[in-house]
């Protein structure tokens, strides 16, 4: 597998012919100004450019042809790399649209010295875990050779093996010599000064940096990304060392906001984890709050609802508990009935709230629920409001047939003692 030149071009192709050299195809740039030969490989995903390419058939030809990966009246993209998005079946070649823009990718990457090399490894996913995204995400029990819908998952997971043991290899040379950059290194028994070996390792990064699931979205949504998600999003070069705030990213337009709109990613809080490994120097709150404001316009109440409990943000949910309680009861009581467990508790943190409009909110067959959450679970409400809100509750229901179950969980958790008048009581 050849490594990617350093250097980024965007250009206007006025002619494109197919080459073939020594086994390798080659784009013929006919500009008056500069006429040369490119590799193919610098410009294509490298699965569609390896060197036993049979270039008899037509697979090349084709691959010029299509509309959706090369454009010869367009300009050329900058040089990229492999993406996960790009290796799946039903989208191969293609970049996707990037969660992180790949400019600010590139840039931090090419700005690394080779004292902030072995820190920045910290970013990269060690192929246990690239793996292991790549099961979760996709709901497979094993990496096959083939998996419908998705393609090879084994080539996939190879190819980023052999590039993390190549960047590891590497890596470890250079943290072993002086720092010179022109000292003389040794691999697969070549000579390479170390600066050319720390160009090759930045190549490297950012073949895997890019092939990390969460570094693109879309990929899980039918047809692939949107035209709305392609589209460039006036990202600026910035290099992620310098993005210290939620206001950063904001402001410096770090983060494409279509990312969550396109439910590709399905644990949430995995997806949390690559934000915060990428915004190194961005507190946790302010990457929760992030993916809140990534919501902001989400009009699915359960897929808000879904990401605000997987990341817990257990403000968020109450903020909700309370608006549907006063404006659409028969809702509000679903969720304190058979939502997810932290909007099950944000419902009972506001009913804590509204004791006096108690007996009128709640069912008969919610108590007893309600009851377990309080003396059970930690809610968002100081001991105080829950002996106060348990106190409302037996003081409304203690005629009912209930009761006794009401008694029974007091007993098991030790709240009884709180309500003396109640010891001793029988059903």
């Amino acid at each position: 597998m050849g490594m990617y030149n350093e250097k980024l071009y965007k250009e206007k192709v006025s002619r494109t012919i197919l080459s073939k050299n020594n086994k390798q195809a080659y784009l013929n740039f006919n500009n008056s100004n500069n006429k040369r030969q490119e590799l193919l490989s610098a410009f294509y995903p490298i699965q569609m450019c390896e060197d036993d390419i049979d270039y008899k058939s037509d697979k090349v030809e084709r691959l010029i042809k299509r509309p959706d990966i090369f454009d010869p009246s367009d300009y050329l993209p900058m040089r990229r790399t492999d993406t996960f998005y790009g290796l799946l079946e039903t989208l191969i070649g293609r970049q996707g649209p990037h969660v992180i823009p790949f400019s600010i990718i590139n840039l931090t990457i090419q700005e690394l010295d080779v004292e902030s090399l072995s820190s920045f490894k910290e970013r990269i996913l060690k192929p246990i875990d690239f793996e292991y995204i790549i099961k979760d995400e996709l709901e497979v029990d094993e990496i096959r050779d083939y998996e419908p819908g998705w393609g090879n998952l084994k080539e996939i997971v190879e190819m980023y093996n052999n590039l993390y043991e190549e960047f590891d290899k590497r890596l470890t040379l250079v943290e072993e010599s002086n720092g010179d950059i022109n000292e003389k290194v040794i691999i697969d028994e070549e000579v390479f000064t170390v600066g050319e070996i720390v160009a090759e390792i930045k190549n490297l990064i950012l073949s895997l940096i890019n092939l990390n699931p969460y570094a693109t979205y879309g990929w899980a949504t039918e047809g692939g990304a949107s035209k709305e998600d392609l589209e460039g999003k006036g990202e600026r070069k910035v290099n992620l060392d310098e993005i210290r705030s939620l206001d950063d990213i904001v402001s410096k337009k770090c983060i494409d906001f279509n990312v969550l709109k396109s439910r590709t990613f399905r644990n949430i809080e995995s997806f949390k984890k690559y934000l915060q490994r990428m915004f190194v120097n961005v507190p946790s709150a302010d990457i929760n709050s992030l993916i809140v404001l990534m919501l902001e316009n989400e009009e699915d109440l359960d897929y808000k609802i879904k990401i605000y409990a997987e990341i817990n943000e257990t403000n968020k949910l109450i903020e909700i508990a309370n608006s549907l309680l006063h404006e659409n009861l028969q809702i509000f009581h679903d969720y304190l009935n058979e939502g997810q467990f932290l909007m099950k508790m944000a419902c009972v943190t506001i009913l804590s709230q509204n004791i006096d409009g108690l007996n009128e909110i709640l069912d008969e067959d919610e108590v007893v629920d309600i009851v377990t959450i309080l003396c059970e679970y930690h809610c968002a409400i100081s001991d105080e409001e829950k002996i106060h809100f348990l106190g409302a509750i037996i003081d409304i229901f203690s005629e009912n047939e209930i009761f006794s179950d009401v008694i029974e969980i007091l007993e098991e958790t030790e709240y009884i003692k709180y309500f003396p008048k109640l010891y001793g009581y029988e059903d």
